[in-house]
């Protein structure tokens, strides 16, 4: 598998059994904005980021505190939408109709 430095989340019974080099983790959920961009669009983080920033009714709520930059995750998420296709399409096919929810975590003002 190819290394992105992203972690691979994936839904899994509660009772099933996880092998290293695997990590079994809860995750609570939220609230979170969401931005669908077709896949190799991130230079659209900033503009989401910029919009969401400046919302008059939410604040992004970071996940290491109150950090005022959009470096490192910080509680950002990227979901692949319908991500099977990744493994069956490749090159521009793969790029032409994969597309992703840019994810920001937020609470109410």
């Amino acid at each position: 598998m190819e290394h992105h430095g992203y972690e691979r989340w994936v839904t899994i019974p509660d009772n099933m059994e996880i092998t290293a080099p695997f990590v079994k983790n809860q995750f609570a959920g939220g609230l979170y904005a969401a931005f669908m961009i077709p896949m190799g669009d991130f230079h659209m983080w900033q503009a989401f980021y910029d919009y969401v920033k400046n919302h008059d009714k939410y604040d992004i709520m970071w996940a290491g505190g109150d950090s005022v930059h959009l470096h490192g995750c910080d509680g950002c998420m990227e979901e692949h939408l319908n991500a099977i296709n990744h493994y069956l399409w490749s090159g521009e096919e793969c790029d032409k109709y994969m597309q992703l929810d840019l994810l920001l975590p937020i609470k109410p003002k």
